[in-house]
């Protein structure tokens, strides 16, 4: 786990290792940035230095298993599935907003726009932040109302 949070503290301290790369980088880029060290996620930026998908290390498995030529770039096989929060959030905010969210890297940034780095939502489970959706309660007039409908 690259997650910890000081006892009595709200603020995050991350450890993952996480690169990045180029929308236009090739899969053997990918492969080869996996390689280097404990790297677990990748960060694809645009032209203009812009964060615009991420490659998380089971999306690159899943890749390669289905036999994607090693030129596939980058921008082919990433995800949005990621969510970028201030490095000062709490956990607690931080479950909040990716609640009920498909999200597969929660990315941290100063007020500069810098990628810090990355955590997962299962981080945040062990956090013991509730990432579970509240259930609605059905009332029994809920169901009188349908039934007659």
């Amino acid at each position: 786990m690259g997650v910890v949070v000081t006892k009595g503290s709200n603020r995050i301290s991350i450890a993952d290792e996480f690169t990045t790369l180029r929308e236009k980088s090739t899969l053997a880029n990918i492969a080869e940035s996996f390689g280097k060290g404990d790297i677990s996620l990748i960060v694809v930026l645009d032209k203009k230095e812009k964060i615009s998908g991420i490659i998380t290390i089971d999306r690159y498995l899943e890749v390669i298993s289905e036999g994607i030529a090693a030129t596939t770039m980058c921008r082919d096989i990433m995800t949005k599935t990621y969510f970028v929060t201030n490095r000062e959030s709490s956990p607690i905010e931080i479950g909040e907003k990716i609640r009920g969210k498909k999200v597969d890297a929660v990315l941290t940034q100063d007020a500069n726009g810098e990628l810090h780095g990355f955590f997962s939502p299962n981080d945040l489970r062990s956090l013991g932040v509730d990432l579970s959706v509240p259930m609605k309660k059905i009332l029994s007039s809920d169901l009188l109302v349908d039934v007659v409908n």
